[in-house]
């Protein structure tokens, strides 16, 4: 992408995947140097002199003003959400959701810019409640040196700015999610100090762009990095919320005794069982998101099921420590198979379809 890249009307984002970038170019020059120190263990590039997003980052920051208590149109105690969101969802259960929660893709920055764009995303901004967007890091050609040489700074820049307008400047922003993974160009593998700094510098050109939002660091349960994820951490000052991808899967729970040991599981040092998970988080003082979870019926293998208990201590978990939880995000989408994951229509997981239905539009 050059240095000026077609963002459109950003007071009128409208549609996903097929929008087309529109004719109001955005500079991306950068505003006028600040005096501000870098934020701790953020070296800045040499471009940096003569082009200071992070120094703007940082003076951004200093001045985010704490957000009020959070209030939700659920009724819950919690803010609760879905993924693949549907009206028929909300009716189903008899609550309308908190939050959307979407994914700008991971193959091009102009699909990024064009789900901004997107009708889904304004839609989304006319419901009550922050949306919650998963970004990449990196595009699948690139690595992490890439990125710690300024690859994508121009574009992160262009995405604070589309962030930072009516509807959108409450956004939480799961950036890089589910680094501790194998599955995309920005998983870290044995690359730690690559990618922390790579996830501070975007975290910081976000924030000077968008001084409000929040931004979510976003690991799965099961850890694939070659060291425990407590070690990818990137500090306080670049996480506003942990959060967890949480599916009933390695291990699966279908018993109370097989609950109760992956409660407290960890890995390699890490957090992995939502009691872990959550301890990490209140060490952090950060609360915790369950950023996508879902029953997982016949993936990998057959002793993942239309697990109806698993969606009960789930709820359990979540009315016992509402406090400390920032919110939930129900998968209720099809990949590759309806099946696996879906609650509502009730057809696919009858179950555990009932359960949640029941749980969820019951007096919190």
């Amino acid at each position: 992408m050059g240095l000026t890249m077609a963002l459109g009307a950003l007071t009128s984002i409208c549609c996903p995947m097929a929008g087309a970038l529109a004719s109001e170019a955005i500079s991306l020059v950068a505003p006028p140097p600040v005096a501000p120190p870098a934020w701790p263990g953020l070296p800045l590039p040499a471009a940096e002199t003569a082009t200071p997003l992070l120094l703007a980052a940082n003076a951004a920051a200093a001045k985010k003003k704490p957000k009020p208590p959070v209030t939700t149109v659920s009724g819950l105690p919690w803010r609760s959400g879905m993924q693949c969101y549907n009206e028929g969802f909300e009716a189903w259960r008899g609550r309308p959701v908190d939050l959307t929660s979407l994914y700008f893709g991971r193959f091009s920055w102009d699909t990024v810019f064009s789900t901004l764009q997107s009708d889904t995303v304004a839609r989304a901004k006319q419901r009550p409640g922050p949306l919650v967007f998963a970004l990449a890091m990196l595009l699948p050609d690139q690595t992490f040196a890439d990125c710690n040489r300024g690859a994508n700074d121009a574009v992160f820049n262009d995405i604070g700015k589309a962030l930072n307008v009516d509807g959108l400047t409450d956004s939480i922003v799961r950036l890089g999610w589910e680094a501790n993974g194998t599955t995309y160009a920005w998983s870290v593998g044995n690359q730690v100090a690559a990618y922390k700094k790579c996830y501070k510098r975007l975290a910081g050109i976000l924030r000077g762009r968008a001084p409000t939002i929040q931004l979510e660091w976003s690991m799965r349960k099961d850890n694939g990095a070659a060291v425990g994820v407590d070690k990818l951490y990137p500090g306080n000052q670049f996480v506003d919320i942990v959060g967890t991808s949480f599916y009933d899967r390695f291990p699966t729970t279908n018993t109370l005794a097989q609950w109760n040991a992956a409660y407290m599981q960890s890995d390699k040092g890490g957090p992995r069982g939502l009691g872990t998970w959550l301890s990490f988080a209140k060490q952090k003082k950060k609360k915790l998101a369950l950023s996508e979870w879902a029953i997982s019926d016949g993936y990998p293998g057959t002793s993942s099921v239309d697990n109806p208990f698993f969606i009960q201590k789930v709820y359990e978990f979540l009315k016992a420590n509402a406090a400390d939880i920032s919110y939930e995000s129900y998968y209720n989408c099809d990949s590759t198979d309806p099946g696996i994951y879906r609650v509502w229509p009730s057809q696919w997981n009858p179950q555990s379809s009932a359960k949640y239905q029941q749980l969820w539009s019951q007096a919190p």
